[in-house]
């Protein structure tokens, strides 16, 4: 994925994300879009399986998995794609109240 936004073979997604955060607030005339930068690393591996979970259903190889174990939750009895497992932010910011 790394390779996929221009990073370097040392960069990590985060560090990648944080460069392009910077390079783009720096030289932005309006609000920076989270849309526009690499995906965290949460997303990436939530994506993949998916992605993995999908094919093998395609290949007719899932008859026993279960989606749930391969980034996919239940919802209204249909299957979702799980997003991430991490809060948009720390705990701490979520809970302040004025």
């Amino acid at each position: 994925m790394v390779d996929l936004f221009g990073g370097k073979s040392k960069d990590t997604l985060s560090s990648l994300r944080h460069i392009n955060f910077t390079k783009k607030v720096a030289s932005a005339k309006a609000f920076v879009t989270p849309e526009r930068l690499p995906p965290t690393s949460s997303t990436t591996t939530f994506h993949s399986l998916c992605v993995y979970f999908q094919i093998m259903v395609w290949m007719g190889m899932a008859n026993d998995t279960n989606p749930t174990d391969w980034g996919w939750k239940e919802e209204s009895r249909q299957s979702i794609p799980v997003m991430t497992e991490k809060n948009a932010a720390p705990d701490e910011l979520l809970s302040y109240s004025l």
